[in-house]
């Protein structure tokens, strides 16, 4: 509720953010949304001067007002991310039916 059907961001996110946008869709408290090393991406997907009083439910109100202005949350979001790509080489050593190709 609140959020638009086929919404889309121009805000880079990852999966990091996913857990603290569903806790803060849930009512978890902001210190547990907090502690975790995403950001919730609610306040990028409401806009609270469209949404009526009644379409979102008590929890993630709350977490909105906690947030603060959307439009200074949206400024304050990261321009981009660090995506690392671990790669295991050929080299290792293989026990059993290995075919690297």
């Amino acid at each position: 509720p609140g959020i638009a059907p086929f919404s889309q961001l121009e805000a880079p996110a990852t999966l990091v953010d996913l857990a603290p946008t569903l806790l803060s869709i849930a009512g978890a408290s902001a210190d547990i949304v907090d502690a975790l090393d995403g950001k919730s991406l609610l306040p990028l997907l409401v806009d609270r001067s469209r949404v009526e009083p009644g379409a979102l439910a008590a929890p993630a109100r709350g977490y909105l007002e906690r947030a603060g202005d959307s439009h200074a949350y949206r400024r304050a979001w990261r321009e981009a991310v660090l995506i690392e790509h671990y790669f295991v080489s050929n080299n290792i050593k293989c026990v059993r039916n290995c075919s690297f190709s």
